[in-house]
Order: structure tokens, then C-alpha cells, then sequence
């Protein structure tokens, strides 16, 4: 017959306690690992847009001057 002591089986329980205690802190650092990789991407989603939107501005604006251009080059002859 197998005796076990008192302060076995408490240090046994603290281990395990503990042991719950780091797999529940991983999970959590794990979620939140995910939540900044989540948030990481829609910043680039977001900026993408910015300088898609920047460009769409940029070819409007050489639109504008070209115009400008013609005009004068129209209004000139």
C-alpha cells in the first residue's frame, strides 16, 4: 500500500493550481496576440486605402492642369 504525505498532495495541488494559473495567462496573451496582429491588420487595410485615395488625387489634379494647359495653349492660337 502506497502512503502519500499531507504536504505531497498540497504541493501537488499548488503545482497543478499554478501550472492552470500559466495555460490561462498564455491563452490570454495569445488572444491578445491576435487582437494587435487583428488591429495591425485593418491599420494596413487602412492605409492602402489612404494612398489609393492620394493617387486617385494625384490623377485628378495632372487632369486639372492638363485641362488648365489645354486652355491656355486654346486660348493662346
Amino acid at each position: 500500500m502506497v502512503v502519500i504525505s499531507i504536504p505531497v498532495v498540497a504541493n501537488a495541488i499548488d503545482l497543478v493550481t499554478k501550472l492552470i494559473r500559466v495555460v490561462a495567462n498564455t491563452i490570454d496573451l495569445v488572444t491578445k496576440l491576435i487582437r494587435v496582429v487583428a488591429n495591425t491588420i485593418d491599420l494596413v487595410t487602412k492605409l492602402i486605402r489612404v494612398v489609393a485615395n492620394t493617387i486617385d488625387l494625384v490623377t485628378k489634379l495632372i487632369r486639372v492642369v492638363a485641362n488648365a494647359i489645354d486652355l491656355v495653349t486654346k486660348l493662346s492660337f
